[in-house]
């Protein structure tokens, strides 16, 4: 992968981070309210809050990388307590959606995996049993995962022959200028070389108009020369 695609990539995560932890600073504001009721474990919003805390330092930081995996952890500590609800798969199923927008298909598969396997044993844990409820729902999860891979790799495939395209772009740009540059500086060259051409062209009109004086001078003189011996024959002869 070339530096341009790992900038792009890089951006994406830091954008992604920006979205995940205000979501979560949002659900731990209303942890907060349900404390009171115990619907929220005070150690879930403890541990949510030292999390997010550290993910914002982070990113004032710009450590994309290092915030992804904090936030990462914040999730599972937000919602593996509520996978043995009534709403775990839509839960799980909400999660993996977020998580497909870092456009990684290695994360994906591991927090699949990850809910997969903590559904797996939360439910048996408390119904003793797999009925069609869990079918239903796992089958719902791995439908899921299945389409957001597909989303995840159609997406990159389509952010990456972008990028290759505004490569080609500024490669033709490159040229382009460089052509431009040339043409430049030959048409500097060729300007220098009209103007010599033009002060060669005026010399040589000078030349021209000394010899055509200097040739009348010696034409007046052969003249004047001639008429000298004419007007001597004459007076010899005469």
């Amino acid at each position: 992968m070339t530096i341009m695609d790992n900038s792009f990539f890089r951006n994406n995560t830091t954008k992604i981070n920006n979205i995940i932890v205000t979501i979560l600073w949002l659900t731990l504001l209303s942890f907060c309210f349900f404390i009171a009721s115990n619907e929220v474990q005070l150690e879930v919003v403890c541990s949510l809050l030292i999390e997010l805390s550290i993910a914002t330092v982070l990113i004032i930081r710009r450590k994309p990388l290092l915030t992804m995996i904090v936030l990462m952890i914040a999730i599972l500590t937000c919602t593996t307590p509520y996978i043995e609800s009534p709403a775990a798969g839509m839960l799980i199923m909400v999660v993996l959606c977020v998580i497909s927008l870092y456009l990684n298909r290695v994360l994906l598969y591991g927090f699949g995996a990850m809910y997969n396997i903590a559904y797996i044993v939360i439910y048996y844990s408390g119904h003793q049993q797999y009925d069609s409820t869990f079918f239903m729902t796992i089958g719902f999860i791995e439908l899921t995962i299945v389409a957001l891979y597909f989303v995840c790799k159609r997406g990159r495939d389509l952010i990456q022959v972008a990028l290759n395209k505004e490569a080609e772009a500024r490669e033709l740009v490159t040229a382009l200028d460089t052509m431009v540059g040339v043409i430049r500086e030959n048409t500097f060259m060729l300007n220098t070389d009209i103007a010599s051409c033009n002060n060669d062209i005026r010399m040589l009109k000078n030349m021209s108009n000394t010899i055509t004086t200097n040739i009348q001078e010696v034409t007046e003189g052969i003249r004047d020369q001639s008429g000298s011996i004419g007007h001597i024959s004459e007076e010899v002869n005469g």
